[in-house]
């Protein structure tokens, strides 16, 4: 995991200057052991209101982390930003496309190959032909150009203290954009250069299209042996897929509260990933029917890797579309609420079917064994950033005194050596000091994030976190609330 959610906190302040020291006065409140990094970054923005971001693109051709660089994108439209002298207000979010991400990654290649940097090549090709030559679905077509910068903290920095390229990215009418670098090492002919050279392709769509989250379609692995084969999938997709939903906040069979509130971000776990494997060929060995609704039961495992120790899953036979398969546990109120849940601290996704004629042909109807598992302990892989995230934060934790998800949180940060006060009360009608105090600072809270009517409450500041039962999860709701 990166300190991405972090810095986007210090990206979208930079935009507009009002913000500014607010944005580091709480930033110095949550991360105090930051300071003079923040310092450094975000005084002289109060003075000329530029913008950075975090590293999360590959010098592939490919942006690894699609999700984080749309999230950085669009929490400067949602705010709003000065390019030069001109203010542009807040606009809509913008949609990934595929498409425009493959024009921009053709334009990246021929500025290599044939020598330039420029928005029109050599053969006199302009930007907007660029992208008819892969597809006729948008319109209003606008290019950002750059080359030398290492991340996108770089290239999106240099683009927005450009009043031009600034204001193409902030463009109301613009509805989808595409984003590709390259370096020359990876192209022959590529002149001897060894920059990176970046593209960004923006446009207005001219019909209904969605290329924000890439389809999971899982695929047989070329020379599959053996009676069974787990199937390849797009980690990256399946992950997106399952954040979206989460995000959306929907209720499980028309439940309302708590399970329709947004959830936050999860993250892939390959300790998780290699058990589920083995699950999933199991459960395809067994050709093991599913149970739904009251019948679907919790399943409990084992991991040995990244401190876990245990985890819980549910499976679901359907096609080899991810898609079709959370279609099915999404619709189900016990395996939603699953997947749904705050409490998960890492999750992994996994496909298995039986290697027979039907699979080695690929036939659409062969159906695959899905497991979806997930832990709720925090993986080691995550503790130093949490131990680094939350030092120096003012951490008081309330709770029942019998209630074991406070008593769990509270343990897990006295064991990461987090410094925290622990309020606990006894249940009962009687006022007690420490829930009188709960009470006064639920009251009180600027914010109140998570579910309101679970324990434990957390309060970081002036902000009331309900609910968030690890460390993990805690942490997560705090950088992604900032």
């Amino acid at each position: 995991m990166t300190q991405a959610p972090i810095m986007r906190s210090v990206f979208a302040s930079r935009c507009i200057v009002a913000n500014c020291f607010e944005g580091l006065l709480f930033f110095l409140r949550i991360h105090f052991t930051k300071a003079l990094f923040v310092i450094f970054l975000l005084i002289p923005c109060c003075l000329s209101a530029q913008v950075v971001t975090d590293n999360n693109a590959s010098q592939n051709g490919v942006i690894q982390d699609i999700e984080e660089v749309m999230r950085l994108i669009n929490e400067i439209r949602g705010k709003g930003c000065h390019c030069g002298d001109t203010y542009y207000p807040p606009v809509d979010a913008l949609v990934w496309s595929e498409d425009l991400t493959k024009a921009a990654d053709a334009h990246v290649r021929d500025m290599i190959v044939n020598g330039y940097f420029a928005h029109r090549s050599p053969d006199n090709k302009s930007p907007f032909s660029r992208v008819a030559d892969i597809t006729d679905s948008f319109t209003d077509i606008r290019e950002n150009i750059a080359r030398g910068q290492t991340s996108d903290i770089d290239v999106m920095m240099a683009w927005m203290e450009s009043p031009g390229h600034c204001a193409n990215i902030m463009q109301p009418q613009t509805t989808h954009v595409g984003l590709a670098v390259r370096t020359g090492e990876e192209i022959s002919n590529s002149h001897g250069t060894t920059r990176p050279y970046w593209t960004m392709k923006l446009g207005k769509a001219t019909r209904e299209i969605d290329q924000k989250t890439p389809r999971a379609i899982a695929e047989v692995p070329e020379n599959s042996k053996g009676d069974l084969t787990c199937l390849k999938l797009d980690q990256r997709a399946v992950l997106s897929i399952l954040n979206e939903v989460r995000r959306k906040g929907e209720g499980c069979d028309g439940e309302v509260g708590s399970q329709g509130s947004p959830r936050f971000e999860i993250n892939w776990n390959d300790a998780l990933e290699e058990v589920a494997q083995n699950r999933a060929k199991i459960l395809a060995k067994n050709s093991e029917e599913p149970g739904r609704g009251e019948d679907r039961e919790l399943k409990r495992t084992w991991v040995n890797g990244d401190g876990l120790r245990m985890a819980h899953y549910v499976y679901e036979k359907s096609s080899f579309d991810f898609e079709d398969a959370l279609s099915d546990w999404l619709s189900d109120p016990s395996a939603c609420r699953r997947i749904m849940a705050n409490s998960i601290t890492a999750v992994a996704v996994a496909a298995a079917v039986k290697n027979d004629s039907e699979v080695e042909n690929g036939t659409e109807n062969t159906e695959a064994y899905w497991v979806f598992m997930f832990s709720i302990i925090t993986p080691e892989s995550m503790k130093d950033e949490i131990v680094s995230g939350l030092a120096g934060v003012n951490i008081t934790v309330y709770g029942q005194a019998n209630c074991g998800k406070t008593r769990r949180l509270h343990r897990e940060l006295e064991d990461l050596d987090i410094k925290h006060d622990y309020m606990p009360y006894e249940g009962g009608g009687e006022r007690e000091p420490n829930r009188e105090r709960m009470h006064k600072a639920f009251m009180g809270a600027d914010r109140r994030i998570g579910n309101r009517n679970s324990l434990p409450y957390v309060m970081i500041g002036n902000d009331l976190f309900a609910g968030f039962s690890s460390a993990a999860v805690l942490y997560n709701a705090i950088r992604t609330s900032e």
